[in-house]
């Protein structure tokens, strides 16, 4: 088995005439590595040449295929962006500025891509029907005071009448998007502003518990000084109307604090009114 350079051999083009050819990254590099096995399936290394006729640039190693990955972080960020209909492209500009530039990403857009899609392909999964009333059944279990009513057919179908299913939660959100926009304004005369923008972010992307996020935030205001900071004051005394995990027992149809646009306002405005059932 032979290992080459991606820029070893050549390409013979017939289009000569072209206006705009097409630059070629075969050049005739004859680095490569050789290698064999016994019959006992043992390898062993017969020749090395690692002299490359062209300029190499190894950081970019992080971008073949096999390198490349989605941290657990990217994924949570990338999920609840998608949940509140956010443009991937959008998420993935939101990922590229967090890791400080392009250069720094272990992922690229279209490795974002594929898991969103993935993503839904998995929410959709289950009729709708089985899914909301087994996600209804876990938030009863979770809660004695949650209470849901579903009419269901035989062939566990919502029925056709006028029957209702409720689920209820009074409770106001705020917009995250929203919020994590104002850290430039707020923090851009910092000297620590890009360490206080990343610890922002992991704790409200990573912190699967309150408590975990409780305990993140005021490690953050001790390490960078911020107890007279009134803003991030006001943040904290209203966490329950803006950090994620404190929303994993509340029913919310799908939507996310981080919804930034009126299109989804106006989607739901052609079909539904205030005495709407959810049904």
């Amino acid at each position: 088995m032979t290992l080459t350079c991606s820029h070893e051999g050549g390409i013979i083009s017939n289009s000569s005439g072209s206006l705009k050819p097409q630059p070629t990254v075969k050049m005739g590099c004859r680095a490569r590595i050789s290698g064999s096995s016994d019959t006992f399936g043992n390898w062993r290394i017969n020749a090395v040449n690692l002299d490359h006729n062209h300029e190499t640039s190894p950081s970019k190693s992080r971008l073949y295929r096999c390198n490349r990955h989605l941290s657990v972080h990217v994924k949570r960020q990338l999920q609840v962006n998608d949940l509140a209909r956010i443009p991937l492209n959008k998420s993935y500009n939101s990922v590229v500025v967090e890791a400080d530039g392009y250069e720094n990403m272990t992922c690229i857009e279209k490795d974002c891509r594929n898991y969103i899609e993935q993503l839904r392909c998995l929410r959709l999964g289950e009729g709708d029907a089985a899914a909301i009333q087994t996600y209804f059944s876990k938030m009863q279990a979770r809660s004695p005071e949650f209470y849901f009513s579903m009419d269901l057919d035989d062939k566990s179908r919502l029925r056709n009448d006028m029957a209702s299913m409720h689920a209820l939660s009074c409770s106001t959100r705020w917009c995250l998007w929203y919020i994590l926009k104002k850290l430039p304004e707020k923090f851009g005369y910092h000297v620590d502003k890009g360490s206080i923008f990343g610890a922002i972010h992991g704790l409200v992307y990573d912190s699967q518990s309150t408590g975990e996020f409780e305990d993140g935030w005021r490690t953050m205001i001790d390490t960078y000084e911020l107890h007279d900071n009134d803003w991030l004051s006001g943040l904290y005394e209203n966490r329950g109307r803006w950090v994620p995990c404190f929303f994993k027992t509340t029913f919310w149809a799908g939507m996310s604090n981080t919804q930034r646009s009126e299109c989804m306002n106006a989607f739901f405005d052609s079909y539904v009114h205030s005495k709407t059932l959810l049904k």
